[in-house]
């Protein structure tokens, strides 16, 4: 087994325990907390991926950019030494401005009467913490240190179930979780700069030399940073607002649920940028781009399909019998992260072409439909109208960016039958959804069986996959798990 191989396999254990642990973590959430408390702890964590994003601020963007780049040690170090100076001050101004406003945001976003201000200068630590020991991962990435990433992405999420259920079982209370985190978040980030080379600090940072290249890539980038944020996130706030807090939390749990996605589109999403960009290299673009994409598209679409027949047990295991009602809206959320790593297709093209401005559009475009959908659709049709906000909003981003690929670079796909597939399937699993958790055993088979051809032949009639093109695949995909096993 070579050293890529070794590579790709740790990071893949270690994204997919770091996945697993949001699932074990639902239960005890679902277990201690109210449906009220549920949606303070959405509101607190969309705060948090805004914090780590801004603590950030694409200075992981920049490593990638000219990390390689650098043929000596030194100038390695004094890059990354810039970037986290950059970070620190980055997250003191963000401590310090949520220290000062404090009581502002807890009135602003409603939380006042749920927790108080330590709580919530607490979870914005736990952002900070959490971006720079993202910073750390990205530089283990980068000097292909698998094993120390994955212990990182393994030893983290593992301390963080321990000490939430410690917390939650002693306490019984919001606060218990956010304390798990931040002290989650000072462990990670403490085994991360333990692991790490220390030469990266050896060299004084030369901040005016890479301030200016710094720039080109972070300006760029933070409108696309705030849109996609506003996409995947924002619809949480506005749900508090116009349905309140409980609401918000069924959302909260009915999306964690969805994610199970993730974790077979985790790995995709993880390989497929490194690979492309060097098929793009050899040439091999269209043909190839566009068969990978039809399987992805396959076979996401029959994970979709079982997560559908299957959401009511789902919804046992993972929360409790009061959230029955709404297993419906699984599948249509799971859509959701199909068309949003279907976006890393078009990305590829838009880092080639060096065209980032496109992803900032595609998301503005896409984050911009799902807001305006939610304030139209909340108000009449509560939970529903967030999810189908969000799948309309998924849809426009995806259509937009394969559409700006295919005027950039000439490479096309089907987008405009993917988008309409999407929203066929998104609006029949809502339409006929309730009814089919209605059936008995034996109507639910061949409902079932039924439902599966007709998704295979659906599926197949919009996207042009031959019969034996789908034989073909079936034959990768079995040599390909027989070999794991040999």
């Amino acid at each position: 087994m070579n050293s890529n191989v070794k590579n790709s396999f740790f990071y893949f254990i270690g994204y997919l325990i770091s996945r697993l642990q949001a699932f074990f973590l639902l239960p005890i959430l679902v277990n201690f907390l109210t449906k009220e408390k549920l949606g303070v702890y959405e509101i607190l964590t969309s705060i948090n991926v805004l914090v780590i994003t801004f603590s950030v601020l694409n200075l992981d963007s920049c490593l990638l950019s000219f990390y390689n780049e650098q043929k000596e040690i030194e100038k390695k170090s004094e890059l990354t030494s810039t970037a986290f100076v950059f970070s620190f001050v980055f997250g003191f101004l963000i401590l310090l401005g949520v220290y000062c406003f404090r009581e502002f945001l807890l009135n602003s976003l409603r939380l006042s009467d749920y927790v108080n201000s330590f709580v919530l200068f607490l979870s914005v630590l736990n952002g900070v913490l959490a971006g720079w020991t993202h910073l750390t991962l990205v530089l283990f990435r980068l000097n292909f240190q698998s094993l120390k990433f994955s212990l990182v992405s393994v030893l983290g999420p593992i301390f963080s179930l321990l000490l939430t259920y410690g917390f939650l079982k002693n306490r019984n209370s919001l606060e218990g979780v956010i304390y798990a985190n931040v002290f989650t978040s000072f462990f990670t980030l403490i085994l991360s700069f333990f692991l790490m080379d220390k030469r990266v600090f050896y060299t004084r940072p030369n901040l005016k030399f890479w301030f200016s290249r710094f720039l080109k890539i972070i300006l760029p980038l933070i409108p696309f940073s705030f849109s996609s944020w506003m996409l995947n996130l924002a619809d949480r706030e506005i749900l508090v607002t116009l349905r309140g807090f409980a609401d918000a939390g069924i959302y909260g749990v009915l999306n964690k649920i969805s994610l199970l996605m993730n974790i077979f589109l985790g790995p995709f999403q993880m390989l497929w940028t490194p690979y492309a960009m060097s098929r793009w290299e050899q040439g091999a673009v269209g043909q190839t781009f566009e068969k990978v994409f039809r399987v992805f598209f396959l076979v996401s679409f029959l994970i979709i399909l079982f997560v559908y027949l299957t959401s009511d047990f789902l919804i046992k295991i993972f929360s409790d019998n009061s959230y029955l009602e709404f297993s419906y809206l699984i599948a249509p959320l799971a859509i959701c992260n199909v068309l949003g790593a279907a976006y890393y297709f078009p990305l590829v093209s838009f880092m080639k072409k060096k065209k980032m401005w496109a992803c900032t559009l595609s998301f503005l475009f896409g984050a911009g439909i799902n807001i305006i959908c939610n304030f139209l659709l909340v108000p009449m049709y509560g939970i529903l109208g967030a999810v189908l906000s969000n799948v309309l909003g998924y849809s426009v981003m995806f259509l937009v960016a394969a559409r700006l690929e295919a005027s950039i670079t000439g490479v096309g796909y089907f987008y405009k039958r993917v988008v309409f597939f999407s929203l066929l399937i998104s609006f029949a699993l809502v339409f006929f959804g309730k009814s089919y958790f209605l059936l008995g055993g034996i109507n639910r088979f061949f409902f079932a069986v039924i439902t599966f051809f007709c998704t295979i032949f659906v599926f197949c009639l919009l996207s042009g996959v031959t019969k034996k093109e789908l034989i073909h695949y079936s034959s990768l995909l079995k040599d390909s798990v027989l070999a794991r096993f040999r």
